[in-house]
């Protein structure tokens, strides 16, 4: 089950062009309302822009390795990889690598809609779709998948069908840290920006009250493409932290597409299509 649970949880978050990394918690974010001041339409419209600016320039593809550490109940663990992407069409392969021996621990790709998880070792292949994806199926997170793939696809998350609750900045920072507060019906999302650019984020399920908080820190611009080199994600209401660390980053390569999604599959596996 722990190999399942890592599986699930790098399909989320490898490919991440943002590097999130914990510095103190949501609830700190805003400490106190003297240092607080309500941002006029004008600025919140600017960071929408922001945004809006960040998603249109997100890589048509890219490469990556990576080094992955956290706690997925209870348990450490530490592992080593690489992922490709490319966005039309949508193909994605992340392959996860065991430490001491170098092999293979899992494999996760995205073929348009349909999302495969083989487990070499445990001889066991999880075929799911985009579109009806449970993540409580495979870990215990609830969490949005599609929250998530925004970001594994080089994009600043945004809620669908959000109204903007509000705007606010805080002088406590130097320079000023501004945030914007949207909501929908399942959900409240706050983005924080330092000088201009997203260094935070925090969802809040409204009908379980269950957040998790996602850091950036040292953003990395190549040509006007956004990505950050570490990340840390939390989840306060279960013990699971996950610390990302990239390099080798390629932006907008030209890949093979059959190479992304070709899959050798040990004997006797076992294929489970999730409904």
């Amino acid at each position: 089950m722990r190999l399942r649970s890592i599986t699930i949880c790098i399909s989320l978050f490898v490919l991440v062009s943002f590097s999130f990394i914990i510095s103190n918690c949501s609830k700190n974010i805003i400490e106190s309302k003297k240092v607080i001041n309500k941002s006029d339409g004008n600025e919140i419209l600017v960071l929408l822009k922001k945004i809006t600016e960040i998603n249109n320039n997100s890589p048509r593809a890219f490469s990556v390795t990576f080094t992955l550490k956290g706690i997925i109940d209870g348990k450490k663990f530490k592992t080593l990889g690489s992922g490709i992407y490319n966005k039309s069409p949508k193909k994605m392969r992340i392959t996860v690598k065991d430490v001491v021996f170098n092999s293979a621990l899992s494999i996760v790709i995205v073929d348009n809609e349909i999302i495969k998880f083989y487990i070499p070792v445990e001889k066991k292949l999880y075929i799911d779709n985009e579109k009806t994806i449970d993540l409580k199926n495979y870990i215990n997170l609830n969490i949005n998948y599609k929250i998530f793939y925004s970001l594994v696809t080089g994009m600043i998350p945004i809620l669908s069908n959000y109204r903007i609750k509000e705007g606010l900045t805080t002088k406590r920072d130097s320079p000023p840290r501004l945030f914007l507060i949207l909501e929908n019906d399942n959900y409240f999302e706050t983005i924080s920006f330092r000088e201009n650019i997203p260094d935070k984020i925090l969802f809040i399920n409204k009908s379980t009250k269950e957040k998790f908080e996602i850091y950036l820190e040292k953003p990395l611009y190549i040509a006007n493409t956004l990505y950050y080199k570490r990340i840390k994600f939390i989840f306060l209401e279960t013990d699971c932290k996950l610390s990302l660390e990239f390099n080798n980053i390629k932006s907008n390569i030209q890949i093979k597409l059959k190479n992304i999604t070709r899959l050798k599959l040990e004997k006797d596996t076992r294929i489970m299509v999730v409904k």
